[in-house]
């Protein structure tokens, strides 16, 4: 599966509650934890060092960094784009019976 970043999965999940609003509240629950607060484990930073040598011989080093959704989230995002809500644990969630 390839990398996605985190603002353009989160991007898809609004659009997909705009059509759907029905969509709304399992979105919001895999999302946002019991005390609102984004869900841990949906993202994660990615560094990336970019080295150049300068025309006077000096080494300039740039570090990035990029916001990548995770595999569940992207997976997640797919499915309720197509309707679908999977039943799936969610990393950090409280347990309830």
């Amino acid at each position: 599966m390839k990398s996605r970043l985190l603002h353009s999965v989160i991007d898809d999940l609004l659009d997909t509650v705009e059509q759907r609003p029905e969509l709304t509240e399992p979105v919001m629950h895999f999302v946002f934890d019991e005390v609102n607060a984004i869900r841990a484990g949906l993202g994660e930073v990615k560094k990336r060092d970019v080295g150049s040598t300068l025309p006077d011989g000096s080494l300039s080093i740039r570090i990035v960094g990029d916001v990548v959704a995770s595999r569940e989230l992207i997976q997640f995002a797919h499915a309720v784009a197509n309707g679908v809500v999977p039943h799936m644990p969610l990393r950090g969630a409280a347990v309830t019976t």
